[in-house]
């Protein structure tokens, strides 16, 4: 698997030749990122895509839906071979995911994704 590099703020950089891909478990890492912090519904091309923040975010039993949503996106990024633990914290009513993951590679690595950082 090989995708296009995003810059530091979650933009695609074009140009720059070979330079702007990444691939294997960066592209992995990236691709689970970005399903994360997108909400479901956003993306023209695949409406069932991404997390349901809006929907669940201050919901009754919100940690448990939050867990189980982002180990179904985790689960079905490409790449992805097991969920190691997930973390959810609340701070000031913003919820904080935390996701340890293996990949194809045999690398575990872990990503952080905040209900206020998503699309």
């Amino acid at each position: 698997m090989k995708v296009q590099k995003l810059s530091p703020t979650g933009d695609w950089q074009l140009g720059g030749g070979e330079g702007q891909y990444i691939d294997r478990s960066r592209a992995i890492h990236q691709n689970i990122a970005t399903r994360l912090r997108s909400w479901r519904g956003d993306f023209f091309g695949d409406r069932g895509h991404g997390m349901r923040w809006p929907e669940i975010v201050g919901q009754m039993g919100s940690r448990r839906l939050l867990r189980n949503e982002a180990a179904r996106i985790v689960l079905e990024t490409e790449g992805v071979v097991s969920v190691d633990r997930i973390e959810i914290e609340v701070e000031n009513r913003t919820p904080r995911v935390k996701v340890i993951y293996t990949d194809a590679f045999r690398k575990s690595d872990a990503v952080f994704v905040r209900e206020d950082e998503v699309a």
